[in-house]
């Protein structure tokens, strides 16, 4: 389990069961457990951003989950706003949550050291 956010009251905690490839997203707030998620985390090339479960977890859970492409060691997101939002990871797995505003059609990069990228993909606007 890794925790990408907090905003005030507003919780995201991100749960991984490697035995089944399953990942499952809790999102809470002051009024308790709001949202959870799950989806089976997709096999795909090691050297491309990979989102899992892209269109419902837009929907659902206003978050945008996935594999870092191999020698990533960081994901930022450029929102549909212009804001840009960093991932929180926990070295193979990342989360970008944006409580306050919306993560469809968001341009993802993934920096490796040195600030070098690489990798880029654009998430599904939720449709």
């Amino acid at each position: 389990m890794f925790r990408p956010g907090l905003d005030g009251d507003d919780k995201l905690r991100v749960y991984i069961s490697e035995a089944d490839n399953w990942i499952s997203v809790c999102r809470s707030g002051t009024e308790g457990v709001g949202m959870t998620f799950g989806t089976v985390m997709e096999a795909g090339p090691a050297d491309r951003i990979r989102l899992f479960g892209e269109r419902d977890a837009v929907v659902k859970a206003n978050v945008l989950f996935g594999h870092l492409p191999t020698g990533a060691t960081a994901v930022k997101a450029r929102l549909a706003s212009g804001r840009v939002v960093t991932g929180t990871d926990d070295g193979e797995v990342f989360a970008v949550w944006a409580p306050d505003d919306s993560v469809k059609s968001a341009q993802l990069t993934a920096y490796g050291p040195g600030n070098s990228i690489i990798a880029k993909a654009t998430a599904s606007d939720g449709l």
